[in-house]
């Protein structure tokens, strides 16, 4: 993953601001001095946060960060190749779309 990148959560357990199956856009990363990776997301805003704490204890800054292990990066090209059969059934049966 990179930042710019869409990512859906699969993992909300324990915390707020982020729900399963919503899609969300990576704004940066931190790197713990434990290792372990979070995220901030452009989507996620939580009124009053007063800064993420890692696994560790240590405080990782004031952004909402979140552990990468919560998100998969969404695969757009699954959906492209789903359009592309669908327009290539399409002009085989000269069927109308209708939008």
């Amino acid at each position: 993953m990179k930042v710019g990148d869409k990512v859906v959560c699969i993992d909300d357990s324990s915390t707020t601001g982020i729900k399963n199956g919503n899609i969300y856009t990576i704004k940066s990363f931190y790197t713990c001095k434990c290792n372990l990776v979070t995220m901030d997301l452009k989507e996620v805003f939580v009124s009053g946060f007063m800064g993420s704490f890692c696994l560790c204890g240590h405080r990782c800054g004031n952004a909402n960060l979140y552990r990468s292990t919560r998100f998969r990066k969404l695969d757009e090209s699954f959906a492209e190749d789903v359009l592309e059969n669908i327009k290539e059934q399409i002009e085989e049966e000269q069927l109308i779309l209708v939008l």
